[in-house]
Order: structure tokens, then sequence, then C-alpha cells
């Protein structure tokens, strides 16, 4: 993960980022989930058909069956 980041880094950087931006991006989306901890936390998701709360990294409702689709559906989103 850590030569990722830095390569992703190293191309921001050409494009002319700077840390300052990185830094407040990184400290926006820490703030995404209302905990400004460091990480980046999923909440449960409503059961589209009996309108439960799904935990989070289930793609069924634990109670009636139904499919759920999570709320983040970036790419990078399940890292």
């Amino acid at each position: 993960m850590a030569i990722i980041m830095r390569a992703i880094w190293s191309l921001l950087e050409e494009q002319g980022m700077t840390t300052e931006q990185l830094v407040a991006k990184i400290e926006e989306l820490d703030h995404m989930d209302g905990n400004p901890d460091g990480r980046m936390r999923r909440g449960p998701v409503d059961c589209p058909q009996c309108d439960s709360k799904v935990a989070p990294g289930l793609k069924k409702c634990q109670y009636c069956g139904a499919e759920v689709q999570p709320l983040d559906d970036h790419p990078l989103g399940q890292l």
C-alpha cells in the first residue's frame, strides 16, 4: 500500500498539487464519517425492502434477506 500511495502522490505532485492540498483533502475525508480520528468507518445502510439498518459489509439484510447496496460505491470504497 505504501508504494502505491507514493506513486499516486508523485503523480499528483507532477500535476502541481501541494502538500497543503493533500493535507486538506485528508482532513476532509477523515471528517466524512463524523469522527475525525484518522480512519474511515462505514455506517449501516437502510434495507430497500424492510427499511432495517443493515450492518456494514453485509450484502443482504440480516432480517429479510433482501440485497443491499453499499453507501460508498467508489472503486476504492472497500479498502
